[in-house]
This record gives C-alpha cells, structure tokens and sequence, in this order.
C-alpha cells in the first residue's frame, strides 16, 4: 500500500534573491510535491511574506486559481496588526477560508506578548486555526500562555533541532494542541519524538521547493516505526487539526 501525504509547509511565488535553477511556479512545486505523493499542501506565497502586509497574503489565491491541490496559508505580519483594524483580518480569514497562519517573530519584528496581538489570537480561535511557529522565534513560557488561554488552536513547532530555548518535554506534558514538524535534522529523529511523545504529535512539512521533499518523505517512509503511525504524521494529524476533510 503506497504512502500518501499532506504538506503543511510549501511555498511558491517569485523570490526578489532565487535560489538556484529551483522553479518557484505554481506548476513546478506541484510537480514536485507530486513527486512523493503529496496529495495536499498548505501554501505560502513569497510576494506576501516580503510584502509586510497581512491583506497581500491573498495573492496566492489568485495564483492558484481554481487549483484544489494548494491549500492557503496565511502569514501574519505584524505591520498588519499595527496599521489595520482586528476586524478586517477576521473578515480576510472567513472570506479566504484559511486553516493555518503562520508566525515567525524573529524574522517579522514583532513580539509575542499578548497585549499586543491577544485580538488576533482571539480571532484565531474562534476559527481553530492552525498555527506554524519556528522554535528559534518562541520560548517555552510564552507558547505555554498562548497554550493556557486558547483552547481551539493547534500550534506547530518547526525548526525544533535549531532552538534550545523550548522545553518539548514540559509542552507536550502539559498541551494536546501542540505539535512538530518533520523538520528536525537527526535521521533518527522521528524514532525518536514517536517514542518519547506519540505519533499523533507530528506532521509531515516538506519546505519545498527549496527544500528537496524526498528526503523528509523518506524519513517518513523508511522509519522503523509502525505503519499507523507513519500515516498519522504523512496526513492524519493534519486533517484532525484542520478539522475537514483533506483528502
């Protein structure tokens, strides 16, 4: 039985600096996330992310057009909850029918404490959005605040092998709504937060297109870990978070 997968973290879109020959096109990140049986993926675009503007997000519908394949994920800029009303962004977020938004910051400038973006919070969750969060841009204390007051959000953690300022342990006691990518270095990695924190506590992320999504696939695949389990991190924790039905 072949494996098949949802991607929770992708982008496409031209890039200001390109990498390499990478094909940043709608149709070329599809190819490749095709490529491993990706059935779905959650999407940014890289004009919102360099934009600095929340409303800029929707430019990715426009790219996708009628193509299910993409689902979009939005990326929460803090210029946008200093210059526009609360109001708006749950009105964005209804209208364009997104799932996850993703918060990064570190590389947006813009502090995680709550008094300054705690309507924003609400508004997501209200919705149960997914959450994307790098570890290198939170610290255990303020994801266990967001964790304690919002009960119907779903955070990810991704990049969890460059950061020593979150305590997983503590998080993963403590939350049922937290999880991690695949994004983690050590090969034997997913061995690893299976034994330790289950395999309802991780999603498959392939980073594509700069990141080549084989390798995280195959570490997927050709874990020792049982076959349900594989299955729970390649699409079924996602659907469970995203509440529908993906695939």
């Amino acid at each position: 039985m072949e494996f098949k997968f949802i991607d929770c973290m992708c982008s496409l879109g031209k890039k200001h600096i390109p990498v390499g020959n990478i094909d940043y096109s709608k149709d070329g990140v599809k190819k490749m996330l095709q490529s491993i049986n990706v059935k779905r993926a959650f999407c940014t675009h890289y004009g919102a992310m360099a934009s600095g503007e929340f409303s800029n997000n929707r430019i990715i519908n426009k790219t996708l057009g009628n193509d299910s394949f993409f689902i979009p994920s939005y990326t929460f800029m803090i210029n946008y909850a200093e210059e526009n009303p609360c109001d708006n962004f749950e009105k964005i977020m209804v209208e364009d029918k997104v799932k996850m938004v993703n918060m990064n910051p570190l590389t947006h400038k813009f502090s995680m404490d709550m008094y300054e973006i705690s309507d924003y919070f609400d508004v997501m969750d209200k919705l149960k959005t997914v959450i994307t969060i790098p570890s290198t841009s939170v610290t255990t204390g303020k994801l266990s605040e967001i964790l304690d007051t919002y009960k119907n959000i779903n955070i990810i953690i991704t990049n969890i092998s460059f950061s020593s300022g979150v305590d997983y342990n503590k998080l993963m006691k403590d939350y049922k709504n937290i999880c991690v990518d695949t994004s983690f270095i050590p090969l034997n990695g997913i061995e690893e937060i299976v034994d330790k924190y289950g395999s309802q506590r991780i999603v498959f992320s392939s980073y594509a297109p700069e990141t080549a999504p084989e390798g995280f696939a195959g570490r997927v695949i050709l874990s020792s870990i049982k076959r349900e389990d594989k299955d729970n991190i390649a699409y079924k924790n996602i659907c469970k978070m995203a509440g529908e039905d993906l695939i």
